[in-house]
């Protein structure tokens, strides 16, 4: 898992796609076709889904928020994930 001080730059591609909305019980989920993606540190992933989360899972400054998006991306090559908050 990496940080945020770790990431050096992330690149968006991020195009109008037709979602479908999943409520699992602890969240909703948006799946994403394909075509958006974004670019960390120099690797590609595909933008799989968004989520939230009520509370925050994270803090800012100190500070935790009502809500977090989560937006997750795969590598089409090695299937890491990269989740962006």
């Amino acid at each position: 898992t990496d940080d945020a001080d770790d990431i050096n730059n992330i690149n968006t591609n991020y195009t109008t796609s037709i979602t479908t909305i999943v409520n699992n019980g602890h969240t909703l989920r948006f799946d994403y076709t394909s075509g958006s993606s974004a670019s960390l540190n120099n690797i590609d992933y595909d933008l799989l889904q968004f989520h939230f989360h009520t509370g925050s899972e994270h803090t800012v400054d100190g500070n935790r928020y009502p809500m977090e998006m989560h937006l997750v991306h795969r590598n089409p090559t090695t299937g890491l994930l990269a989740v962006v908050g």
